[in-house]
């Protein structure tokens, strides 16, 4: 059955088996494509900036689904390549098609934080973007206690906003944590801005309404973070991965954004324009046929639970944030 993945004021994303992308469109216009009938959104104006990222890669990963203890759901099978190869090779020639300003990838690079699955990593994602691809751990890469990818605050500006990074990942541990200096850092970087800032990290914050179904940004440091973030109305929102589903909440005006992996269904990488007017987040699948298959494999994960947590709704995956709250 047709799906519409996201839309935004000059774009649209359906799937029907195959992945179809549509630019150019008009703002606030109806349109029908393969039988289906949507509105683009409001014009964010003009776009200044492209921001693409990217979560949960799991390089090194063999089995799917396991959860709490249980038998994986999927694998590759005899014959094909690695999954986490599959999907990841498919995102990276869609996201360099996009021809983003940066590629801001958070957290859970690898499997089980071993080296060469970070070196695997880093082939694929900094030889294709160099300097342009910034990246941070999460919960996955410090079970070992090695520290790569630990870089507590990293600042990234391109035209129209700032990128705030956050490690929220620590060793041995799978939930997070935001310590002090990485809020007081955090605070300081929005209000010294010339432009909005969106901060990003791995671990969503557990706050009131998260209903987060993993370890998030542990509650306490959860609330202090959301609290010294929301009078700064420069900071149009924060945004992660880790739950491996595609979500949107707010906390006291403040919009939170978790964006789905791009390991399993629906194999996903989020793209943020950046405009004159606002800021339209939109998720877009990985378009290989190889990778579809795969995805379409474990939508069927927990007998068919996980193919409608994973994808939330519309309003989930197509979001405009103002410039200002």
């Amino acid at each position: 059955m047709a799906e519409i993945v996201s839309v935004s004021s000059t774009s649209v994303e359906l799937f029907d088996g195959t992945v179809y992308r549509e630019e150019g469109l008009l703002p606030n216009t109806d349109y029908t494509r393969r039988d289906l009938v949507f509105t683009t959104t409001p014009s964010i104006g003009e776009r200044h900036a492209r921001i693409c990222t990217t979560n949960d890669v799991h390089f090194g990963e063999t089995e799917c689904g396991k959860f709490g203890g249980g038998p994986a759901q999927f694998w590759s099978l005899p014959g094909e390549r690695p999954y986490p190869t599959v999907m990841n090779e498919s995102v990276v020639v869609d996201m360099a098609e996009m021809a983003p300003d940066v590629v801001v990838v958070r957290g859970d690079l690898t499997n089980a934080g071993e080296p060469e699955e970070y070196d695997e990593f880093l082939r694929l994602y900094e030889g294709t973007f160099g300097h342009n691809m910034v990246h941070v751990r999460g919960n996955h890469d410090g079970y070992t206690g090695r520290m790569f990818a630990n870089s507590p605050v990293q600042i990234v500006d391109v035209p129209g906003v700032r990128i705030v990074l956050l490690d929220t990942g620590r060793e041995f541990q799978s939930f997070g944590c935001i310590s002090d200096d990485q809020i007081d850092a955090t605070v300081a970087a929005a209000r010294a801005a010339t432009t909005p800032t969106i901060v990003m990290g791995h671990h969503p914050l557990d706050v009131p309404g998260a209903d987060l179904p993993a370890d998030g940004v542990c509650v306490e440091d959860s609330e202090r973070f959301a609290r010294a973030l929301a009078p700064v109305r420069s900071i149009v929102g924060y945004t992660a991965g880790h739950t491996h589903r595609c979500k949107r909440y707010d906390f006291e005006g403040l919009p939170l954004i978790e964006t789905a992996s791009v390991k399993d269904f629906p194999g996903v990488f989020g793209r943020y324009d950046v405009g004159t007017k606002g800021i339209s987040y939109t998720v877009h699948r990985a378009s290989s046929p190889e990778a579809v298959i795969w995805a379409e494999r474990t939508r069927a994960m927990f007998d068919g639970f996980y193919g409608r947590y994973a994808y939330g709704h519309l309003h989930d995956r197509s979001v405009t944030l103002p410039l200002e709250r």
